[in-house]
C-alpha cells in the first residue's frame, strides 16, 4: 500500500477517543519505524503507549513472546489485557496458547 493511501477506517479514531484513559499498545509483525510512521501518518500514534514490532524484537506472531513482550513494557500480566486482532493464526491463536498455559 502506497504511503498516501494509510487511513484509518471511519470508526477508527472515535473509537481510540472513546478509549481515552485506558492504556493501548499495539502488536505487529513488521519494520518497528514503518509500523511508527503509519501509525503516525493516520493520526493515531499518540493514542498507543507501547508498540512491539516483530523486526524490532526478532520473532513474529503468532510467537507468544510477542504477547508477552508487550506485557513486560506495560508491566501487565497478560491476563489483564484485551487484545483485538484480525487474524486467527496469528493473533486469536497465540492468545488461546497463553490461556492454555495458565489452565494447566
Amino acid at each position: 500500500m502506497l504511503r498516501g493511501n494509510w487511513r484509518p477506517f471511519e470508526d477508527v479514531i472515535p473509537c481510540l477517543q472513546k478509549l481515552n484513559g485506558h492504556r493501548l499498545g499495539v502488536i505487529t509483525n513488521g519494520d518497528l519505524n514503518q509500523q511508527k510512521l503509519k501509525l503516525e501518518r493516520m493520526g493515531v500514534l499518540d493514542y498507543f503507549e507501547v508498540v512491539v514490532a516483530s523486526g524490532d524484537v526478532g520473532f513474529s506472531k503468532p510467537d507468544t513472546r510477542m504477547f508477552e513482550i508487550a506485557c513486560e513494557m506495560t508491566g501487565t500480566h497478560w491476563c489483564e489485557m484485551i487484545y483485538v486482532g484480525d487474524d486467527l493464526a496469528t493473533d486469536i491463536v497465540p492468545c488461546e496458547a497463553l490461556y492454555d498455559e495458565l489452565e494447566l
